[in-house]
Parts: structure tokens; sequence; C-alpha cells
């Protein structure tokens, strides 16, 4: 994945990714915190991807985008808590970002005029384990939040989680293997 910053004008579209979503003053550890949930889930995402042979790119970009809705929620929040010198404990800070993220999402794709594949990328990844027949690309970043909340936030991974969910949703445990020795932190040092 480090490979990918080398690319011309990368680091600079995800610099500006970073900047437009992922930068809320006041309430900059959430969205920083979110920003690296991005960019582990994509790395995570592209890698169950390129072994289950569905599109790296969407599933990459659907990875980095996926909190984007929340992101944006949250960055609209602190601007009205810098406004009016106040702030929202995190029950409400939650609740007030989970109700609007689904709006801002599809309002940041027609925005962004984000390709078809990446739409039902970010619309479809939640309902995965609901549904199972998504594109290959939610599952992929399904299972990329997955990889990233067990290597992020391992305290609120619940032991064998995920490797229930890869079994009953046809990850099998080689692929599952895989996908655990990447490391997505040196890219994640890389883009702060």
């Amino acid at each position: 994945m480090q490979g990918l910053l080398a690319k011309p004008g990368c680091r600079d579209a995800l610099g500006e990714i970073r900047a437009r979503l992922f930068h809320a003053p006041g309430r900059d550890a959430e969205a920083q915190a979110w920003w690296h949930e991005g960019v582990a889930t994509a790395a995570f995402a592209a890698r169950v991807a390129q072994l289950k042979q569905a599109s790296i790119g969407a599933s990459f970009l659907g990875g980095l985008l996926h909190r984007s809705g929340e992101a944006l929620a949250l960055k609209m929040l602190a601007r009205v808590e810098l406004d009016y010198r106040m702030r929202l404990d995190s029950a409400s800070r939650r609740e007030w970002c989970t109700t609007h993220s689904q709006d801002l999402t599809e309002r940041l794709i027609r925005t962004w005029s984000l390709r078809a594949d990446i739409e039902s990328c970010l619309l479809e990844w939640m309902r995965c384990a609901e549904f199972g027949a998504v594109s290959g690309e939610s599952a992929a970043l399904y299972f990329g939040r997955l990889f990233a909340i067990e290597l992020l936030q391992p305290q609120f991974c619940v032991p064998g989680a995920l490797d229930h969910a890869a079994a009953e949703l046809g990850l099998g445990a080689d692929l599952v293997a895989e996908v655990r020795k990447e490391d997505p932190r040196g890219l994640i040092r890389a883009l702060d």
C-alpha cells in the first residue's frame, strides 16, 4: 500500500480528501480517529478485494469514504459548537452524526459525482451482514472495516467475531489469515 503514495498526485488527492472531510476544528481527535479508521479500512478492503477479484479501486475509495457522512456531520457540528461556544456531550454528538450521516453521504456522492460502483459500495456495506447479496466491493469494505477495528480498536472487538462473520459470509480462514498480515499503520503515519 505504501507504493500507492508514489503514484503522481495520489498523496495530494488523499490530503485533499482529509482536509475536506476529516478536519473539524474543536473535534480534531474524533476527526483524526475517523481518518485513521478510513485509511485502515481502505487498505484492508483493497486487500480483500484483491483476493476476492473485486474492484480494488472502488473498495479502497469506499473504505476511505465509508465514514464520510458522519465526518461531514461532525464538521458541521464542530462549526456550530465553535460559533455558539458550546459543546455537545458524546451521546448527543453520536446521535447527531448518525442521524445525518446517510443524507450527507448521498449528497457527497452526488456532489463529487462518484462512480456507481463506489456509490453502491458506500450505501451497501453496512447491510452486508443482513443480506449477504451485496457487491464484492461492498463486502470487501465491510470486512475491511472489521479488520480495521480489530487492529485500531481491539477493545471493541468480540473475540472471534470477525472470524465468525467471515465464515458466515464465505470468506475462508486462509483469506482472513492473509488479510491479517496487512498492517496499514505505516500508511496512516505517512498520511498524517
